[in-house]
């Protein structure tokens, strides 16, 4: 099976989103704050794609692409499920802001979203900002 497809398999469960979520924010001091980079490591960490889980959402990012393992792309139509979501810099020190796996594609210009963020395992999310979160920078996608 193709990496990519054991990525959406992990992912797509209930059981191991609850894991990542748990391992992300025992990365970072048992806080979800400042928790989506090691939250997003995990499966790839699970699948020996990096060796070491990123609490920083930018480092979670160069590590990604320095395997040369993903696609990258701006484009928003051109999104589905395992895609990692590097969100804007709006604090402009250089660095995405934010980091999330789809989960999948709900329409309508919604996604499930796997992240740190909400009291549950997933939540919904959009990439164009109009949900009050950050927007979508670009995306990331395993080979």
């Amino acid at each position: 099976m193709r990496l990519r497809d054991q990525l959406i398999t992990m992912i797509q469960s209930p059981r191991s989103q609850a894991e990542f979520r748990r391992r992300g924010r025992a990365a970072v001091g048992n806080t979800s704050r400042n928790a989506c980079g090691a939250t997003a490591s995990q499966p790839f960490f699970d699948l020996d794609v990096i060796h070491a889980v990123y609490p920083w959402a930018e480092g979670l990012v160069r590590a990604l692409k320095a395997t040369k393992l993903f696609d990258t792309s701006s484009n928003r139509a051109d999104v589905a499920a395992g895609d990692v979501i590097v969100c804007e810099d709006m604090n402009q020190n250089g660095a995405a802001d934010h980091v999330w796996i789809v989960v999948a594609d709900l329409g309508g210009g919604w996604y499930q979203c796997l992240d740190n963020q909400g009291t549950r395992l997933t939540h919904r999310r959009r990439l164009d900002g109009k949900d009050g979160k950050t927007q979508m920078r670009g995306r990331l996608r395993l080979k």
